[in-house]
């Protein structure tokens, strides 16, 4: 048996074999210290920071997409776009009733729920656009208690769909159940819920009312700039999903920055932000080319038009929830004590 003897001329000390060197081998060690095992830290380069982001962008990716699925984040967004496909017809007439009362004396007011419409007949089927025009019509006429009741109603079936992500929310931030309540505080949690639903609510026509603006603006600047400078087609085409891409960045940003049950720091929200925005412009562009090219929606009727509204809800709910778990995982390493690398 080979006995290691203490070094008198040096500080070395054989190792003790008896207690395991945890910190050292943990995943969570071995992830920090893998460019060290990589590469000599002779040959390391002086500037390792773009190295380090990249490296790090594809770790929180994967340890994302697996806290992801091990929160069940499929089946989360399953249930949420199962939801949404049924919630979206009270809550498109919602929104389009709520535009087009905030702008019903002013022509840009006609023209949003025009667009509006235009969108809901180009993205899910005419038929869905002719049902939920002739619902408005039925609102905008009606203002007596029926339709009072009716906006109510068309409230609580909206609000629905806000209540199921905040559920999907804490489970994937591991939020720790409530247990078991009383009557009164019951009513308090279910009251905050749909308080916070509605809110949610209103949120999502602001970001509506936003992009209409925001399309409107950069509409008159594009004729504008053209008529001065001739733009070649490739900028004017890229310009737009451009402008979709801040859009949703600003969107999913306050999305993940008021919506789970804990602080959230900025640059978590920023992150889980920006990643939804890319990932969402990417499968919309692939979702209109397979569904509208291929005419989906009118090929099958009233089922095609269903189909592509709950894979357009899931893929959105998908987004999402993935754009929740990264965000987690950021705020989770700002919180959390770095482990220094050694000199």
């Amino acid at each position: 048996m080979k006995v290691h003897m203490p070094c008198r001329d040096c500080h070395w000390s054989p190792p003790d074999r008896r207690t395991p060197r945890k910190s050292q081998d943990s995943p969570e060690t071995r992830r920090r210290l893998w460019w060290l095992s990589v590469v000599p830290i002779d040959q390391q380069p002086a500037d390792r920071s773009t190295m380090e982001i990249v490296r790090n962008f594809f770790v929180r990716i994967f340890n994302a997409y697996h806290h992801f699925a091990d929160r069940g984040g499929t089946m989360l967004a399953a249930a949420v776009a199962y939801y949404l496909a049924f919630s979206l017809f009270p809550l498109m007439l919602v929104l389009v009733a709520g535009l087009g009362w905030a702008f019903r004396a002013t022509a840009i007011g006609h023209d949003a729920q025009q667009r509006v419409l235009a969108a809901i007949a180009e993205q899910a089927s005419p038929t869905l656009r002719d049902q939920i025009q002739e619902a408005f019509n039925a609102v905008e006429q009606k203002a007596g208690a029926s339709g009072s009741l009716g906006i109510v109603v068309l409230l609580v079936a909206a609000v629905a769909i806000f209540t199921q992500l905040d559920y999907a929310f804490d489970r994937l931030w591991d939020r720790p159940n409530a247990g078991e309540m009383g009557i009164l505080k019951w009513l308090k949690n279910l009251a905050f819920t749909r308080l916070k639903s509605l809110v949610m609510l209103i949120g999502v026509g602001a970001f509506v009312i936003a992009v209409m603006i925001a399309s409107i603006v950069w509409q008159g600047v594009e004729s504008v700039v053209q008529s001065t400078v001739d733009l070649p087609a490739w900028l004017r085409q890229s310009t737009q999903p451009l402008l979709h891409i801040v859009l949703n960045f600003l969107a999913f940003t306050m999305l993940y920055a008021f919506v789970p049950k804990t602080h959230v720091r900025a640059k978590a929200a920023f992150a889980g932000g920006a990643l939804a925005a890319l990932l969402w412009e990417i499968g919309r562009q692939v979702l209109a080319a397979y569904v509208l090219r291929r005419n989906l929606p009118t090929a099958y009727g009233v089922i095609g038009s269903f189909m592509a509204i709950m894979l357009w809800t899931y893929y959105a709910m998908i987004v999402i929830l993935f754009g929740a778990a990264y965000a987690k995982l950021v705020n989770d390493e700002e919180t959390t004590p770095k482990l220094d690398r050694p000199e």
